[in-house]
């Protein structure tokens, strides 16, 4: 039966509703917390009963701490398609890159908030961990469909108390998903762009529906463009869903959500930058190189041994990087697949008056692949011949596998090599909330976070005309393999990471509630299994302890010189953390407030750090010398809020203890972990916002921060390389961070007459570091933006008639700004070694890259609601 609207619409009133989309078919909440617990806690702790928002930019928080919201009231202004990442460029103190212009691009972007990268922000759906559970990367490309998302908040500098997560120094993500409303409705969403874009996005949404006042909708979309610059094509297609089913204890309920993605992604060529060699500066790569329209192969050649990574290819002039590896370079197997779904729960229990249980369970699935995997392999490879005696179609005498059917068993073959991750996920967090009275609260929150990481890469071949069998290798299709049946890897190893969490967290309001006193406590127990099922190279021989063999048998046996003597092994680590986390917030007018808050937070290591031997001798010495990353951030804001204006600034100040700065390049599928120290952090942010009139919203962020690295980081130590030898220090005392702008700001106008309503926006990055030495950097750069809607509710019979139907325009990078976004860091630009009166320092470096900036882009959209 159907609950009376009285019982069931309090809870809502109580900060749950902000406002409706396509003309009241959904709702959401303009809510400043993550899980179901914090959401509680929020309802009855927050003052104003309505939280005001300036077009979906700059939302009215309460919270002791910086935090920053933007509304679907924002969002659907935006690019149809867009990730979420990319339309949270506005908050102050976060910094975003795009690699494309409509976000699905490689690792999606590079993100970072005060000078902190996404692997060190915790990133969340509805409450549910994201990051990555190996390297703890997030992925903007992958997240769920712009169109049902409420709100996205931002916790600029650190975590909730409750947060589920053992990497986040640096800030916190929340996306909060639509809320079924009780009515029926949905509408229809196409799109035509440039690079033959074409997207359409459909919602259903049920409305009430069965005996107990059950709501649900159900939401797809499918995406389809060319790379804008060489050759590629991206396709995504994603379905969402929602089931939500209020309880009979007014705010109770309990929600299912599903979401389900697929994604077949081209890489985008990073740019080499710049690089100084022996004096000399060796030129970049131009703007507009791509990867390679031709596949340039070699074999197979009936009876005569070839090589594929020379075929002769008269008068070429790419990339002089490229030259003897051609192949590898063709935008054809440069493929970034994805395949991930996940379902989350959510519910929340009255068990007394003022005693509340929530509990939000969830289940992931992740399977990617990516980087440049077309490699070459040795028809007589140790790998290839394993344990194995007789060699069935190779020459009398030859070990080996006829891979290219040649017959020689001699060639030298590309094959298609995968950088495979499938992760299994289950989360769950749960509070118990006790409201002692109106202004004084407690809760007890408890999160589980179990990862099953498996990195393989079992090989597979390539179609003739040099894309992929599979974008998965031998995962899913014939997989090349050895002599004596056992599969040929890059790669092979298994990761699980757990995390068990408690905390603990007091909420009270004192003098008529005009002081508001935070108290949290947060002591994540971080565990990791490690696995690894190959040979590692021994630094005790001249090994860099990273490198991998992955054979079937013990290598030496093929090689006693070989430097893969650590055989494979299993390992564990520990790591946990008492973590403070202390508010405070003084409202001396129902207008103005001012807010301190200390936080304490820490990253426990990555897999790749955890998986590189530092001793000949497999264990504590090893595994456990490394380090996690600490922090600690002191700031102090003032806020202003009011129906027509809204302001806030901060000051804030973070210290950082064993920073690591890490750098993946697609080009060579390694991931390069540079450790920097110490490092300190201090900034400004502000954001301002007014409706002097009707119609017209004027808004403006500001960011200052400034990065110093506190320490000389010592690389090898003294005598290592011989009795009186210096040790190799690599001066980083006073730099700045890499990808750090010193300065942004941004400001976007809206105007809105009659059935028109325009938008114009803009935000300018400063220069930016390339290498930890600051010997190279990029130019700093201003993109504008420009949204135009024509509203066409009122045009078709009833004015109530299909609410919320609209043609919408627009244009990214308005002016067509030439420009580098994401950044592929290093050391140095410098690629030699150079001797300075404190003796030899190794600085060889790779030389950093970027990606190019998206150029300018123009979509046209058509919103039919009903």
């Amino acid at each position: 039966m159907h609950s009376s609207p009285s019982v069931r619409s309090r809870a809502y009133k109580i900060s749950l509703f902000a406002s409706a989309l396509a003309g009241g078919l959904l709702v959401h909440a303009a809510a400043v917390a993550q899980s179901t617990g914090s959401h509680t806690v929020d309802e009855v702790v927050v003052i104003a009963k309505k939280q005001v928002s300036l077009s979906g930019v700059i939302t009215q928080v309460e919270a002791p701490k910086s935090k920053s919201i933007i509304t679907q009231e924002y969002i659907s202004t935006q690019q149809t398609g867009q990730n979420i990442i990319q339309d949270l460029n506005f908050v102050p103190g976060v910094s975003y890159t795009n690699d494309d212009p409509f976000g699905m691009a490689g690792s999606g972007g590079h993100l970072r908030i005060r000078g902190i990268d996404g692997s060190r922000i915790s990133l969340l759906i509805d409450g549910v961990p994201l990051n990555d559970t190996g390297n703890y990367a997030i992925y903007p490309g992958e997240l769920v469909d712009p169109e049902i998302i409420s709100d996205t908040n931002v916790n600029i500098g650190s975590t909730d108390v409750d947060s589920p997560t053992a990497s986040a120094v640096g800030g916190l993500i929340n996306i909060n998903t639509l809320k079924p409303t009780k009515e029926f409705g949905g509408f229809i969403l196409p799109s035509v762009g440039n690079y033959d874009y074409r997207r359409v996005a459909g919602l259903i949404n049920t409305g009430e529906f069965g005996p107990i006042g059950t709501r649900a909708w159900i939401e797809a979309s499918d995406q389809n463009y060319d790379k804008y610059k060489g050759y590629g094509n991206f396709k995504k297609y994603q379905i969402n869903g929602k089931i939500y089913q209020p309880l009979p204890h007014e705010g109770d309920f309990v929600a299912l959500a599903v979401f389900y993605d697929v994604q077949r992604v081209p890489n985008i060529y990073g740019l080499n930058l710049p690089t100084t060699k022996a004096g000399a500066t060796i030129p970049g790569d131009p703007f507009g190189t791509d990867y390679l329209g031709v596949y340039y192969h070699a074999c197979p050649t009936a009876g005569a041994v070839c090589n594929d990574n020379s075929p002769v290819i008269p008068g070429f002039s790419g990339p002089s990087s490229w030259v003897g590896n051609l192949g590898r370079f063709f935008y054809g197997n440069q493929v970034n697949p994805t395949d991930t779904y996940n379902i989350r729960g959510e519910s929340k229990f009255t068990i007394l008056p003022n005693v509340h249980l929530t509990v939000d369970p969830a289940f992931q699935s992740v399977l990617a692949d990516g980087g440049s995997q077309a490699n070459t392999v040795s028809e007589t490879d140790p790998r290839l011949v394993g344990g194995a005696t007789s060699f069935p179609g190779c020459p009398t005498g030859v070990k080996g596998v006829n891979l290219d059917g040649s017959g020689t068993c001699k060639d030298t073959v590309r094959i298609f090599v995968p950088s495979l991750t499938h992760t299994q996920r289950y989360t769950v967090n749960a509070s118990l909330i006790w409201d002692i009275n109106d202004d004084n609260h407690v809760r007890v929150s408890y999160a589980y976070d179990h990862g099953h990481h498996r990195q393989s890469g079992e090989a597979g071949y390539l179609n003739p005309n040099g894309t992929p069998v599979s974008v998965y290798g031998g995962y899913d299709s014939l997989a090349v393999l050895a002599a004596d049946g056992s599969a040929y890897r890059g790669r092979d190893r298994l990761s699980i990471a757990i995390l068990n969490q408690v905390s603990g967290e007091y909420i009270g309001r004192f003098f008529n509630q005009q002081l508001r006193v935070d108290l949290g406590l947060r002591a994540p127990f971080f565990d990791r299994d490690l696995n690894q099922y190959c040979y590692t190279s021994n630094p005790a021989i001249g090994g860099n302890g990273n490198s991998v063999y992955c054979d079937s048998v013990n290598p030496a046996i093929a090689n006693p010189a070989s430097l893969f003597t650590i055989a494979p092994y299993s390992a564990r680590v520990h790591y946990s953390r008492v973590l403070p986390n202390v508010g405070l917030s003084w409202r001396f007018d129902p207008h103005n407030s001012v807010y301190f808050s200390y936080s304490e937070e820490f990253s426990a290591p990555r897999t790749d750090d955890l998986y590189t031997i530092t001793a000949p001798a497999v264990g504590t010495v090893g595994i456990d010398s490394v380090r996690p990353e600490t922090s600690t951030t002191f700031e102090g804001g003032y806020r202003y809020q009011s129906g027509r204006m809204i302001g806030s600034l901060a000051l804030w100040d973070s210290e950082f203890r064993n920073r690591i700065v890490s750098t993946y390049d697609p080009n060579t599928g390694v991931s390069d972990d540079r450790n920097v120290g110490a490092v300190r952090l201090y900034g400004l942010d502000a954001q301002f916002g007014v409706k002097p009139l009707p119609g017209l919203t004027a808004l403006a962020t500001f960011e200052y921060e400034h990065s110093r690295l506190e320490q000389n980081v010592q690389i090898t130590a003294p005598n290592a390389a011989g009795p009186n030898t210096p040790g190799v220090i690599e001066p980083l005392a006073g730099k700045s961070l890499v990808e750090t702008p010193e300065i942004t700001f941004g400001g976007r106008v809206t105007y809105e007459f009659h059935d028109f309503v325009l938008g114009f926006q803009g935000k300018y990055t400063g220069s930016r570091w390339t290498t930890d030495l600051n010997d190279q950097k990029v130019a700093g750069y201003t993109v504008f933006d420009l949204d135009a809607r024509w509203k066409l509710d009122g045009l078709i019979g009833d004015k109530t008639f299909m609410k919320g139907t609209y043609v919408q325009v627009n244009v990214q990078n308005l002016f067509n700004k030439h420009y580098y976004g994401s950044l592929g860091t290093s050391s140095t630009s410098i690629q030699d070694k150079v001797t300075t009166n404190a003796g030899l320092y190794s600085f060889y470096s790779g030389g950093a890259f970027a990606y190019q900036g998206p150029p300018r882009t123009i979509v046209v959209s058509f919103k039919a609601a009903f």
